[in-house]
């Protein structure tokens, strides 16, 4: 979920393309392949091309979300058949604020909440969630709102920067990418805020903490063998 894209002029009339010529301009692998590419202009015009054959709204939006394409987002809410809250039993059972709310995404919050359709309160009713600290852990998101989960998240970084700090007591450096990170959560926690976004946890704010599952996420075996990997892939870089 990546990117940046233009078309660049070669001479008077020939000009390249850099996002993929999918021979269906209108299927779900070029529109996301455009949003990656932050290609707000391309997008815009296909969803007017495009109108009553695009297939899932929501994969757009969530695409939109999670490469930081705010354009993209901008464009997308502006669409009358995105639902901005949609979710199911299947691929979207979590609605697109509470993963961007989680994840630190910013400015995508910033934008959704601007929606009049978005539900600021919307979370999980009852689920694992297993896309966490890339698949290492497990958690239970029973119930959390954006709210909790922002909250949350921000508390796991501080108890991390506390760990690093007892740790390493002479020569610390400052983490600025850990330092940007808590930003991101304690501006999320103030916009959903004057949305009117409320807490469903019982814990007050500075004692909530992830619920994590036992056994849940890659195995201690599993992350063994991909560290292994990694050092042996470095090693052959060198």
């Amino acid at each position: 979920m990546d990117g940046n894209l233009s078309e660049p002029l070669l001479g008077k009339s020939k000009t390249i393309n850099t996002y993929p010529d999918y021979p269906d301009k209108c299927s779900q692998e070029n529109l996301k392949s455009i949003i990656r590419d932050k290609n707000s202009s391309r997008l815009e015009e296909l969803l007017k091309e495009c109108q009553g054959t695009i297939k899932d709204y929501s994969a757009l939006l969530m695409t939109a979300v999670f490469t930081d394409a705010i354009k993209c987002i901008r464009i997308l809410l502006e669409n009358t058949n995105v639902d901005v809250n949609f979710t199911d039993n299947d691929w979207f059972i979590l609605p697109v604020l509470w993963l961007a709310a989680f994840y630190g995404k910013e400015e995508a919050v910033r934008e959704l909440i601007k929606s009049d359709k978005i539900d600021v309160h919307k979370g999980a009713k009852s689920t694992l969630f297993k896309s966490v600290d890339n698949g290492y852990v497990t958690i239970d998101i029973t119930g959390l709102s954006p709210l909790d989960a922002a909250t949350i998240e921000l508390n796991n970084l501080l108890d991390k920067k506390k760990n690093i700090l007892n740790t390493i007591k002479t020569g610390f450096t400052k983490d600025d990418q850990l330092e940007k990170k808590i930003g991101n959560y304690r501006t999320i926690i103030a916009l959903l805020a004057s949305k009117g976004a409320v807490y469903t946890s019982t814990n007050p704010p500075e004692k909530m903490r992830r619920r994590v599952v036992r056994g849940g996420g890659k195995s201690k075996r599993r992350r063994k063998k991909i560290q292994s990997k990694k050092r042996r892939s470095r090693k052959h870089k060198k």
